[in-house]
């Protein structure tokens, strides 16, 4: 935030540092519930073997559900990829800033080009993963190479009649410390929109960051208990987002053939 440009004066990095700060608030409101409903993989427990692509789906299901709440219409009815500015554009925005603070926080490359290589290799990555995952750029029949490794990185289109987002009520339990809880991802979600209100003050980020040092990095965007401390996983019910996966494909075979 210190090496990019003043945001007022470029709307673009603007608009990345809001996503940037947006995007760690939302993780850590709703990752309880999404790890809780979606497991995770432990090598000495092989039944959960199928819960590995589980977490990254989930949130693209909760998001093309959240984006219906709100807007009313399905994400792949408003496709975002054209919206995605251009590589060249992502790395002249964003190379500088990265790079002085990637030197500043960690010990410096011998040769500086190795980082600079990397953060391009990112930024490339970055963009081609909207690209890859844009269903209206497959070649015909491409749906044959996806297996359940790239599904898990696809809006789901086809979806069961199921409280995903939890707007019952219904009880469930933090993963980390195991108090059973009934928020909704909809009520969290506003949660997380009014933490970054207070955030972002209103006259711009320039004028007034309100501590982000001690506010976002001295604690957990994953699992926290009630004092920010960071905690692992012990407790999992997740939905079975098998068969909601295997759904999308059989969807895409006759959508895109």
């Amino acid at each position: 935030l210190e090496h990019g440009p003043d945001p007022e004066h470029d709307p673009r990095w603007y608009s990345y540092i809001l996503g940037w700060i947006s995007h760690g608030l939302l993780d850590r409101a709703w990752h309880p519930y999404i790890i809780y409903r979606s497991g995770w993989h432990q090598p000495s427990r092989p039944e959960t073997r199928v819960w590995r692509f589980y977490h990254p789906f989930f949130e693209r299901l909760c998001d093309v559900l959240l984006f219906e709440e709100k807007y009313g219409k399905n994400l792949w009815e408003e496709p975002f990829q054209p919206q995605m500015p251009p590589y060249q554009e992502v790395e002249g925005l964003l190379m500088l800033p990265f790079e002085l603070s990637l030197n500043e926080v960690y010990a410096k490359d011998d040769d500086p080009r190795l980082l600079r290589t990397r953060l391009r290799n990112t930024f490339g990555d970055a963009i081609g993963f909207f690209d890859h995952f844009n269903p209206y750029q497959w070649e015909p029949h491409g749906w044959q190479k996806f297996t359940e490794k790239g599904l898990r990185l696809i809006h789901p289109r086809i979806l069961p009649e199921v409280d995903f987002l939890n707007t019952q009520g219904g009880p469930w339990i933090h993963p980390g410390t195991l108090v059973e809880e009934d928020s909704g991802l909809l009520e969290l979600y506003e949660q997380a929109l009014l933490e970054a209100r207070s955030f972002v003050a209103a006259g711009g980020i320039a004028k007034d960051w309100k501590d982000p040092e001690g506010y976002l990095l001295d604690t957990s965007l994953n699992l926290t208990d009630d004092q920010g401390r960071r905690v692992g996983p012990e407790l999992a019910d997740p939905f079975d987002l098998h068969k909601v996966m295997l759904d999308q494909l059989e969807w895409l075979r006759g959508s895109l053939i």
